[in-house]
């Protein structure tokens, strides 16, 4: 079986930490950046365009490499790198042009590339299909996750024009394929009509890490070999790892795992099953404690499930829940750390 990292795609080990030889961090007209280059490049690349975040957070450009796909690809060769933009909100093409920028330097610096490949979410995913329409001197192919093909730049607004030049893969959760459908529908005969795979899965970008790599191997096996599957299923399962929550009579205590300083969200680690054992069902509210903070919190299924500003809970892919605002930074009004403790009550009679 061809694959990307040389690892066996079907079954595949626990990620490797990342073998960054180099973490590059710099500026290009106000869009912050950070490249990681391996100690020893194989000629490609990959370029992450990130979603939408608050006005009120600051500029952050950053990779996570432990233990993810991106990690995986700077472990085997690859530079990856992001640009936080030259500044946040809905930003499209401006965003486009941070992108390009970026991708000029770093093949100024590391000469000419065999593989540039963009990778965008939620809004970036908007971003890295224009680009593919618009750009194809520039770049070899996308991925396009959770893409939120309704994004518009009110500073700037652009059309797309559902003719993309190379190769798109679109990878949408089951609960939003609907936007990622029309448009490879509605491109069925540009010059390269795009593929649209799934996640039998709800949520927004609800892709867990192995995932994210089926997709990539996907992407470069087609921009090399000429053929994809025009739709495929690549739900992974992940096995849930040892979550050490404690229950009592009121509630149940446990840890804070992960937080994505960018987006300011905050995971935890517990799972469907603890939340089934709190009698906390979709679509109830709960009281999460940290510190002496406590904030009432939705248990839904994406972040569209409240209103702007308040607070969602939703299960990931990686098999713990996030916590978030909805175009807010939850990080940053917690003030959480990885590994403070939270605190979970149901609001009313709990099951223990």
């Amino acid at each position: 079986m061809r694959t990307l990292t040389g690892l066996l795609l079907l079954a595949l080990p626990p990620f490797s930490v990342h073998a960054a030889g180099q973490l590059v961090e710099g500026m290009i007209e106000g869009a912050p950046y950070q490249i990681a280059v391996p100690a020893q490049p194989n000629g490609n690349l990959l370029l992450h365009a990130h979603g939408h975040r608050s006005f009120d957070s600051r500029l952050v450009a950053k990779l996570e490499l432990e233990s993810t796909a991106h990690g995986e690809l700077v472990a085997n060769g690859w530079i990856v790198a992001t640009t936080a933009y030259r500044r946040n909100g809905m930003i499209i093409a401006d965003a486009m042009e941070d992108v390009i920028r970026l991708r000029n330097l770093i093949v100024e610096t590391h000469g000419p590339l065999a593989l540039v490949v963009i990778e965008g979410q939620s809004m970036g995913g908007t971003i890295v299909t224009h680009l593919a329409e618009r750009r194809p001197d520039l770049f070899t192919g996308a991925i396009a996750i959770g893409a939120a093909l309704q994004a518009e730049d009110p500073e700037d607004p652009l059309a797309l024009t559902h003719e993309p030049k190379i190769p798109i893969l679109f990878l949408s959760n089951r609960s939003e394929i609907s936007g990622p459908r029309a448009y490879v529908e509605a491109a069925s005969n540009a010059p390269v009509p795009p593929v649209l795979w799934k996640i039998e899965r709800d949520g927004h970008v609800n892709v867990n890490q192995q995932e994210r790599l089926l997709a990539i191997d996907g992407l470069v096996g087609w921009v090399t070999a000429g053929s994809i599957e025009a739709s495929r299923d690549i739900t992974v399962e992940v096995e849930t790892k040892g979550r050490k929550v404690q229950f009592d009579s009121s509630g149940a205590t446990g840890r804070v795992t992960d937080i994505t300083h960018g987006h300011g969200n905050v995971f935890i680690a517990f799972g469907q099953d603890d939340f089934a054992r709190l009698g906390i069902t979709t679509g109830e509210n709960f009281n999460l404690m940290i510190g002496r903070i406590t904030v009432n919190v939705r248990y839904g299924t994406t972040f569209s499930d409240v209103p702007v500003g308040e607070w969602i809970s939703f299960p990931t892919a990686e098999g713990d829940t996030i916590v978030a605002i909805n175009h807010g930074n939850a990080f940053e009004h917690l003030g959480a750390v990885i590994g403070d403790t939270v605190r979970l009550e149901p609001i009313g009679p709990t099951a223990e």
